[in-house]
């Protein structure tokens, strides 16, 4: 059993502007049990510069920190597999070099990690949208410890599907072979836990919320808007391997109705658009989910009328409407 509690494990790329309060936030940990694994993904700033200049401020911390660099930048997956591959912690946790973490953090979840056995540990995300107190909000996590509940949790969205709120056990990685694939740049993290959660024992909830998302990072690949249309698709993707990993590894348990709400949530952001482009791709994803759109009560009816337009190419009607709703947008700015 290795000696080292957790293993934190930090890409690198892109994040000068916010790099310095992520590092002084895990070097300032109450834990001293610690492994940081930098993996500088060939990042064009000067995120290294920082971490060196840290690392001599923090001198205690030098002997726990691995850099790796990558020759080429290989994108976000494949420097998350660089540092599951140098991890050595009984613990495997995880920080975006754009966030940052409250310093009690790996030390409090190790320690219920360690006293109730678990498998899992996560709490709650704060994300920030500003450096005040008053622009963070605080989502709570689902306090249930039944994997399968999780599972399903994270399946319809009750559950956030980052990694960065918890810490799991390094050989859970490794006896189920679970790795994060290069051609999945979106809800990768949704993947990747809904397997953790479904493969392990023992998850345990601890409601405080220690990891701090930042929602300032206008350069984050998911906030840019001309990489909508790829997320989406990138999106799509993550949910066809979802779904296909529950029935590859069918247990006997049910997961038709959360299915049906997982597709619903997912087509919603094609029909929010509010475009022809949108509404077509609306239509033809996931299809087999469209009866339970027409007869679901919490639907509302407006949303059921454009759908209704939608299913019967009413786009005359559809250009009408988006024509309209343009005009009332203009109206009231």
């Amino acid at each position: 059993m290795s000696d080292i509690a957790v293993s934190v494990i930090i890409p690198i790329y892109n994040a000068a502007k916010y790099f310095d309060r992520c590092v002084r936030s895990l070097f300032e940990q109450t834990s001293d049990n610690m492994e940081y694994i930098f993996v500088n993904d060939c990042t064009p700033d000067n995120c290294l510069e920082i971490l060196y200049q840290l690392m001599e401020l923090y001198p205690h911390r030098v002997p726990q920190v691995k850099i790796i660099n990558h020759e080429t930048n290989k994108g976000v997956a494949t420097a998350r597999n660089t540092g599951l591959k140098h991890a050595t912690g009984r613990y495997i946790g995880w920080v975006d070099s754009d966030d940052w973490v409250d310093t009690e953090m790996f030390g409090a979840m190790y320690q219920k990690a360690n006293a109730s056995n678990s498998d899992i540990v996560w709490c709650d995300i704060c994300f920030c949208y500003g450096d005040e107190a008053n622009v963070c909000k605080i989502i709570t996590q689902e306090n249930n410890e039944n994997h399968i509940d999780l599972v399903k949790g994270l399946i319809v969205g009750r559950l956030h599907g980052s990694l960065c709120n918890s810490i799991v056990k390094r050989n859970l990685y490794v006896d189920h072979n679970i790795i994060f694939l290069p051609e999945i740049s979106l809800m990768e993290d949704k993947l990747i836990s809904l397997k953790l959660r479904y493969y392990a024992q023992k998850c345990t909830y601890l409601p405080c919320a220690y990891y701090l998302y930042n929602k300032m990072n206008e350069q984050s690949l998911t906030m840019l808007p001309d990489n909508y249309d790829k997320n989406l698709s990138n999106g799509l993707k993550t949910m066809h391997l979802i779904f296909s990993f529950l029935e590859t590894n069918d247990k006997g348990i049910d997961f038709l109705q959360d299915f049906v709400h997982a597709k619903l949530v997912f087509k919603d952001h094609y029909f929010n658009s509010f475009t022809i482009q949108g509404f077509n791709v609306w239509k033809q994803v996931f299809p087999e989910a469209n009866k339970y759109f027409f007869s679901s009560p919490v639907v509302p009816i407006h949303k059921k009328m454009i759908g209704w337009m939608i299913e019967n190419n009413c786009w005359w009607l559809l250009k009408i409407c988006i024509k309209l709703r343009n005009l009332i947008k203009h109206f009231y700015k």
